[in-house]
């Protein structure tokens, strides 16, 4: 990794705080509620999820990877926490606010290390082996894009008048 990779990873992440905010907006409870299928979740359900990997799954692991050799990355089952959670009946605004905050964190975390910790490694419980750079990438692909992209295929069947 070099510089310029580091900064693509960091302006990627800077960046999805602005678009939830500017995609939350105005969406009244029930949008936000409104499940494209019973299986499926909701946008309020994706951000409550958001907030959590966020502060217990990527933060903590960055730390993690940051601070110890080789540490455990524990898996997270994220269904049994959203519904331990009742992500369905929490005020997505909030959840949103609480995600930016950890966000920024994540965000000086990661500004913070030197660029040769982006090769230091932890073990996932299920994926193995991952260093710092691998869980970031799928932070933003496997994570942030996609769950963004969710949010937004809710959006476009709940309300196709709103497409752009």
């Amino acid at each position: 990794m070099d510089q310029r990779e580091k900064e693509r990873i960091i302006w990627n992440l800077k960046s999805l705080p602005n678009e939830l905010d500017d995609l939350l907006s105005g969406l009244d409870e029930d949008t936000l509620r409104w499940r494209p299928r019973p299986n499926k979740w909701s946008i309020k359900e994706i951000m409550c999820h958001l907030r959590d990997m966020e502060s217990e799954a990527y933060l903590a692991r960055y730390l993690r990877i940051l601070s110890e050799e080789n540490p455990l990355l524990p898996n997270i089952d994220q269904d049994q926490l959203a519904a331990e959670r009742d992500y369905i009946n929490q005020n997505a605004q909030a959840a949103l606010e609480d995600f930016k905050r950890t966000r920024a964190i994540t965000v000086n975390t990661l500004e913070a290390a030197p660029l040769d910790a982006f090769s230091r490694a932890g073990v996932h419980e299920t994926s193995g082996r991952l260093t710092l750079e691998q869980l970031t990438e799928r932070q933003i692909k496997g994570n942030d894009i996609n769950h963004l992209s969710q949010m937004k295929d809710i959006i476009a069947l709940r309300m196709p008048w709103k497409q752009e």
